[in-house]
């Protein structure tokens, strides 16, 4: 498993915004006055101060946030190459509004589609935002900490902080299709979905009842001891065998590690694989899977 590159925290979390440095180099202007007056320099003296206070009193005013203000929240099976979710909430316990800008440490290996969110949170309440990941492997992640930036009421500095929230992630195959052709069985649209049935050499020889003999009927199912007996032409239909054993042999070798498209030829086996279990399953069969490098 890879984790994320620690940072020690820094022991002044507060950087100064452009006002703060525009009241500084406001200061400069007395300055170059008091060559041809000298006590215009207690202007600056006057203005840096006032800056300074300020800036304190905006910084006072911006509390940490911690684990409990701000908490990440992922797909409990996240699925490879699919755009996962995953949603960041910020509260607020303050009596004013909270603008906050939050980046995430996502795995190396996961594609994001935005790296730094905003975030407004009215006064006493929550409010979230949400990214999309796109895993490009499967196994075991770890996502690192969540780094905030807010601004001061006055906006003269902004509070960086950085808030403990590494957590693991295990990264499923993709069982997108296999959702959608459960969807398509519980709608009954598996024929309207492409798939048909198949005469398969050899299947369904298993007995399943006696009818009247149809104009679409194969001559070789007629039932000529049941025909005798009814004095009508009768066929015999038969059903697919239930409750066979289905064995799956998955290569797990070197050679299967080879990127085919967006995916390596392994992932492609293993949904392919379990889209075939998925069906043997949910037709009766038993089914087994063994994997071997």
């Amino acid at each position: 498993m890879i984790k994320p590159r620690k940072r020690g925290k820094s022991w002044f979390p507060f950087v100064p915004l452009p006002r703060l440095l525009a009241l500084v180099l406001l200061s400069a202007v007395p300055i170059a006055l008091a060559t041809f007056y000298e006590p215009l320099a207690w202007g600056a003296v006057v203005i840096l101060g006032l800056a300074l206070v300020f800036a304190v009193i905006d910084a006072r005013a911006t509390r940490p946030l911690t684990a409990e203000d701000v908490t990440r929240e992922i797909s409990e099976q996240p699925t490879l190459r699919a755009a996962n979710p995953v949603r960041l909430v910020v509260r607020n316990p303050l009596a004013r509004g909270l603008a906050v800008t939050i980046r995430d440490e996502p795995p190396a290996s996961f594609d994001v589609d935005r790296r730094s969110l905003r975030v407004n949170v009215p006064a006493r309440a929550s409010s979230s935002t949400e990214y999309a990941a796109r895993p490009r492997h499967r196994g075991t992640f770890q996502f690192g900490d969540l780094h905030t930036r807010q601004r001061g009421p006055l906006g003269l500095v902004e509070r960086r902080g950085r808030v403990d929230a590494a957590a693991d992630v295990k990264v499923y195959p993709d069982l997108r299709e296999i959702r959608r052709y459960e969807i398509t069985l519980r709608r009954g649209l598996a024929y309207d979905a492409g798939q048909r049935r198949a005469r398969v050499p050899g299947a369904g020889s298993l007995f399943a009842r006696l009818r009247d003999y149809g104009p679409d009927d194969d001559p070789r199912s007629i039932s000529w001891t049941a025909t005798a007996r009814r004095g009508r032409p009768i066929a015999v239909e038969y059903e697919t065998e239930r409750q066979q054993r289905l064995l799956v042999l998955l290569d797990a070798g070197r050679m299967m590690a080879s990127t085919l498209g967006t995916l390596t030829k392994l992932d492609h086996a293993v949904n392919t694989a379990l889209m075939l279990a998925y069906v043997g399953a949910a037709k009766g069969d038993e089914v087994g899977l063994l994997g071997f490098a």
